[in-house]
Formats: C-alpha cells, structure tokens, sequence
C-alpha cells in the first residue's frame, strides 16, 4: 500500500485513496460503532459492493462525464450467465478491471446527471467547479492522528460541494439522512482539512438526487452550527482513534462492561 504524506493530490484514483488506513469520517463511523469494528475494517478493509460501484460511477457521469466512457465498460445486454456475458466480461475486465456496467446502470448514471443538470443551482454549482474527486491528507493538529478527505467538487466561490443519491431528497426525509448518516460529520471534518491546508472554504452543500425515476434533485447547505457540531464530534473520536492507537486495545460495545438494561417509561405502570 502507497502512504502519502500531508498534502493535497487531484491525481489519485477513488481506490487508491480508499486504500489508504487514514481517519475519515467513514471510518470515524466504525469507531462510532465501537473500536473493535475499526480495528476489523482497518485489518481485512471492507468487500467492494455493486452499490459502491455504482456510486463511483454516478459520480464520473456527473462530476466528469468526460471520463466516463474511458472508465467504465459497458456489459451487453442478456443474462448475466448468458456465454455472450460471460465472454464480453473477461474481454472488457482487461481494459476496465472491476468497473463494469449494465446497460441499466448507465442508464441510470445518464438519468442523475440529467436530473442534476436540470437544477438550476446544481448546474450552477458544476459549472463553479476548481477542482472535482480533491483528496486531502493531513495531520489533526489536536492529536496528531493522520487523517484523510476525498472532496466531490470544489467550487471557484468557497463552496464545498458533495453529491448524494438517496431514496428521498425531500428536506424532511433528506434532513433524517443527514443526521442517520453522518454527513454533518462529513461536513466539518472536510472543511477542517481545508483550513489546515489553506484552501479557501466556507459552507458545505449537497446536491442530493433520487437514484430511481423521476431522479428529483435537491440542492442543500448545512447550517454552520451543524457542521461545528460534527467537527466537535469527529475531535472527539479522533482522541478514541489515537488512544486505541497507543495502548493497543480496540474495545468492543461499552467498553466490555456489564451494562443494565432498565424498561422504558411507556413500559412502566403508571
């Protein structure tokens, strides 16, 4: 595995950055979870899904349509098992290893970056684009854990972009995700990476859009209050991270106390 020194890099692919075992706020998320999920994810990395796939895919089709058809081979269509398949696979796995499309799945791709295209501030904010797929790498200043960041867009006006696909991109339903996900977290620790290697930013937006028809698209900006607490957060597993880092020791859930499990108010008679 190549490690990378504190810096800024626009040249790395999405699998070399994320096989790099620097903080991120995903990994934060297992160290939420408990340290001992970290230490597994850390040890054996997580299995490639289709759902990552298509995520990195979408990204290309919207962020850099451009490299799109360079990156990924498309399979024909029939079933999977079908020998005209299973012959085109080997054949494109040789140009495009693991980065192999349905025609379904382009389709989809084509139809996000339509519906984003089509949202007057989305386009808006593309068309501001300085840099796209940034990867940042640096020290935490608090506790020297090296951490790491892979920004989606970043705009020419300060602006820090992420797009999402979701089920829902209602600011009801979006707002919950936000929330259940981490993104706020996401928010902080990447606009924290660039105070610390001067690029100028300021907010942090998602383009979130819906990855099944009609493909809505919604275009939010977090609170600064919103990100300051996910930074606060994300400080505080860094310290977790830096502890189990030097004492070796990657607890499970409670720290593997004896924890007591009361009845809920609603199950008590009154």
């Amino acid at each position: 595995m190549k490690l990378l020194t504190p810096g800024i890099y626009d040249n790395l692919s999405s699998q070399e950055y994320h096989n790099l075992p620097y903080a991120s706020n995903s990994k934060l998320s297992e160290l939420k979870r408990s340290p001992k999920h970290l230490k597994h994810l850390l040890d054996y990395g997580s299995e490639s899904s289709s759902s990552f796939l298509i995520g990195s895919a979408v990204h290309t089709a919207v962020l850099e349509p451009e490299k799109f058809s360079e990156t990924y081979g498309i399979l024909p269509e029939g079933h999977g098992n079908s020998k005209a398949v299973k012959e085109a696979r080997i054949e494109l796995a040789d140009k495009f290893g693991d980065n192999l499309l349905t025609h379904s799945q382009v389709k989809q791709c084509d139809r996000i970056r339509e519906a984003v295209y089509e949202h007057k501030k989305a386009k808006k904010l593309i068309d501001l684009k300085k840099n796209v797929e940034l990867s940042l790498i640096w020290d935490d200043p608090e506790t020297d854990v090296r951490c790491k960041a892979r920004i989606d867009l970043v705009c020419k006006n300060g602006i820090v972009a992420d797009l999402k696909t979701t089920t829902d991109a209602s600011q009801k339903k979006f707002t919950s995700s936000i929330l259940q996900y981490g993104y706020y977290r996401q928010a902080g620790m990447y606009l924290k990476a660039c105070q610390v290697l001067g690029i100028e930013a300021h907010s942090f937006v998602i383009i979130a859009c819906e990855k099944t028809s009609p493909y809505a698209c919604a275009v939010y900006s977090l609170d600064p209050a919103l990100f300051n607490i996910g930074w606060d957060e994300i400080r505080q597993q860094l310290k977790v991270w830096k502890k189990c880092q030097e004492t070796g020791k990657w607890p499970s859930y409670n720290n593997e106390d004896v924890v007591n499990i009361t009845a809920p108010d609603w199950m008590v008679p009154n």
